[in-house]
């Protein structure tokens, strides 16, 4: 089985540390990066099965790294998650506006984001 790859994207130095060590326990490969600009030229390096983007960093935020994304016919089937704390109720949706797979609310229930990220990268339980 190959082994997958996540590139988590925020600007949160916890939030990247915390997500690194639970997606690390699954088997998978992980990178980080700080800001849009970095994990779209991370994307390009390291070509991720999933990318886990904050909405909201300095530079380029998540949207519009999404949306780059998904403008790239090689990373038409790249799955995201977008993570915000955000009241989506009150905006629009990143998950329909920008092409992300998944919107998640922070602060996130850690057992439920690996699960989530097993069931996208078709990993075992």
């Amino acid at each position: 089985m190959t082994t997958k790859t996540i590139l988590i994207v925020d600007d949160d130095s916890n939030i990247r540390r915390v997500l690194s060590f639970l997606l690390e326990r699954t088997g998978c490969k992980v990178y980080t990066a700080v800001n849009g600009e970095e994990g779209l030229q991370r994307t390009h390096e390291v070509k991720p099965d999933l990318v886990i983007t904050d909405a909201m960093m300095p530079m380029k935020d998540g949207f519009e790294l999404c949306r780059d994304l998904r403008s790239d016919p090689q990373y038409a089937a790249l799955k995201i998650i977008m993570l915000t704390a955000r009241d989506q109720a009150t905006g629009s949706n990143p998950t329909l506006d920008f092409g992300a797979d998944l919107c998640l609310m922070k602060p996130f229930n850690p057992t439920e984001i690996l699960r989530i990220v097993k069931e996208m990268l078709l990993l075992q339980p």
